[in-house]
Parts: structure tokens; sequence; C-alpha cells
């Protein structure tokens, strides 16, 4: 079964779901944690512990909403930017403006794929799973 965005990322920062198989399989229940904003999303990712860690997916076109994503970098949510509807220039301010706001925070940055990246806090690491491009560099250019 192909899999979606979402999967993949989920996957990427190791809180990966498994497959029943289809004969077994039951609907999956309709969280209500899940909470759209404007072109963003707020996604709730089960922890283990009793704390529960939330990702911020954004997908912004134009400078005036990155404040706002710097804001939710702040509040110590790990923030997925989607820039491939961003001009080029506005992607590189987006992308130096969230650098400069994850290092002020001492946080991370990882260019997760063509024109998506994971901005964390500090309290989170990024790690590739064995096998999975560990030879990246943490950003390459635009």
């Amino acid at each position: 079964m192909e899999r979606g965005f979402l999967d993949r990322v989920l996957k990427f920062m190791g809180i990966e779901q498994e497959e029943e198989p289809a004969a077994a399989a039951e609907p999956a229940p309709v969280s209500d944690e899940i909470a759209i904003r404007r072109r963003g999303r707020l996604v709730s990712l089960p922890g283990a512990g009793a704390q529960q860690m939330n990702v911020v997916v954004a997908e912004p076109t134009s400078f005036d909403e990155v404040e706002a994503l710097a804001e939710e970098l702040k509040r110590r949510r790990p923030v997925l930017i989607t820039l491939e509807r961003a001009q080029g220039d506005v992607a590189r301010r987006i992308i130096d403006f969230m650098s400069g706001a994850a290092f002020a925070l001492d946080g991370h940055l990882q260019k997760v794929g063509d024109w998506i990246f994971l901005f964390t806090p500090s309290n989170v690491t990024i790690d590739w799973l064995p096998g999975e491009e560990t030879d990246r560099p943490p950003f390459t250019s635009l």
C-alpha cells in the first residue's frame, strides 16, 4: 500500500504504527485532535509518555505567514514546512527566518525532501533511521 505524506513524516520521526493484515484491519477512529489552521495543520502524535507531541504542518506562500510558524516553534512544537507553492525568493526568506528562530531557540533544522523542511525545538532531535539517507547533509541549498 502506498504511504501518504503524513505517514512518511511520522515514519521519519520514528512514530510509525504497525499495519494489520487487511482481513483483520478495523477502521481507524477519527481523532478530534487534528485542528485545521490557516494553511496549516496541527497534528497530534501519540507519545510514549503522558505528554502528547504536536507537529505543525504548514504550506506558507507568503512571508506574512512565517511569524505564526515561529511562534509555534517557540511553543516547543516541531514545524514541518512545504515550500512547493512559494516563489523562490519568498521561500528563501521563509527558510532564513525560521532558521534564525530555530537557532535562537537552540532548535534544529533538517531538509526532509525537495522543498520540505523540518524545524524542531531543543526538546526534539532529528535522527535518520538506519538505511535512510544517513549521508545526507543537514541542510542543502534550495
